[in-house]
């Protein structure tokens, strides 16, 4: 190379090489943001869908207690001896 060639070559922080690795250290930036945003996302539906099964849990949980009330009241109304009497519920179906 000649010496006026490494004259007219820029020199410094904005040369090239400094250029295209900031360009590819943006560029893994935000692929990283779009990474991240996108696990956000999936967690996001993995609380809400939890969250749906919890509440659903609990919507059949007071189902079964109505039930079971209702049905210790329907017992106690069309066999009032069996309370005193120490019938046990099974032996009465």
């Amino acid at each position: 190379m000649s010496e006026q060639q490494s004259e007219l070559r820029p020199r410094g922080p904005f040369t090239g090489s400094h250029m295209l690795n900031v360009k590819n250290a943006r560029l893994r930036s935000e692929h990283d943001v779009n990474l991240l945003r996108n696990r956000l996302e999936r967690l996001r539906q993995e609380e809400r869908k939890a969250l749906k099964k919890i509440e659903e849990t609990r919507r059949r949980a007071d189902q079964i207690v109505s039930l079971k009330t209702r049905n210790e009241e329907l017992l106690d109304t069309s066999c009032p001896a069996a309370a005193c009497c120490g019938v046990a519920p099974a032996s009465l179906r």
